[in-house]
């Protein structure tokens, strides 16, 4: 396993901050399609050279995405231990620490409902009966009332995608934005252990190529000396 790199210096975390928030569209995950994964990339790029070139530590564009995730856990931890702290007093003053001036800047890149709790919309268990009138002073059919009663009875289940627009239409915006955000995080995430997993593939590829070279150069000896 790789050593770890030293820790980031203020200056390179300021500067990471700086540009975050010149560049909110890259922090919230929403670069999306071809054209926002190749504008993404850029950008992390440009930031992992700047950072690298102010001294102090030198990360790759992936150590460099983890302190920036590292960074967003940390200051969401602290908004829910605030907001939970906040309502346990009931409004009084609240036992947890202040947000540092960091974590501020972090929830304020981030948007509205970043650390929130997430809200679940929920569906109605059972659709709404729809209420059939028979005119006055008219006799119905048996065998029609019997029909009718049926399918007011057991209307059909809204599809599939008629009920997730019902949901969507439920969920507010800022929730709605915070699980994009959410999911954009995980999927940060996950590419960032992807990486760090292909690398550990990479280096364990060169050394069994360095001990199969190694491997060959004995047998070559061996040959060699004994003819």
């Amino acid at each position: 396993m790789a050593p770890s790199t030293p820790a980031a210096t203020q200056a390179q975390l300021e500067a990471l901050l700086n540009f975050i928030e010149g560049n909110r569209d890259l922090a919230r995950g929403l670069l999306r399609g071809a054209d926002g994964r190749m504008r993404s990339k850029k950008l992390w790029e440009d930031l992992c050279n700047s950072l690298n070139a102010l001294g102090g530590c030198t990360k790759s564009v992936e150590q460099w995405q983890r302190v920036w995730a590292d960074r967003k856990h940390l200051a969401k931890k602290a908004a829910g231990a605030a907001r939970r702290s906040a309502s346990a007093t009931g409004g009084g003053p609240s036992d947890a620490p202040n947000l540092s001036s960091v974590e501020l800047r972090i929830l304020a890149i981030m948007g509205d409902g970043f650390g929130e709790p997430q809200t679940e919309a929920r569906v109605p268990a059972f659709p709404l009966r729809s209420n059939v009138h028979t005119p006055v002073g008219l006799l119905p059919d048996p065998a029609a009332t019997t029909s009718t009663r049926t399918v007011a009875d057991n209307p059909p289940a809204p599809s599939i995608a008629r009920r997730a627009r019902r949901v969507s239409r439920h969920l507010p915006a800022d929730s709605a934005r915070s699980r994009i955000i959410h999911v954009e995080e995980l999927r940060l995430e996950a590419e960032i252990e992807r990486n760090e997993h292909l690398r550990k593939i990479h280096e364990s590829n060169i050394e069994i190529k360095s001990a199969i070279v190694d491997l060959c150069n004995l047998v070559r000896q061996y040959m060699t000396r004994n003819n």
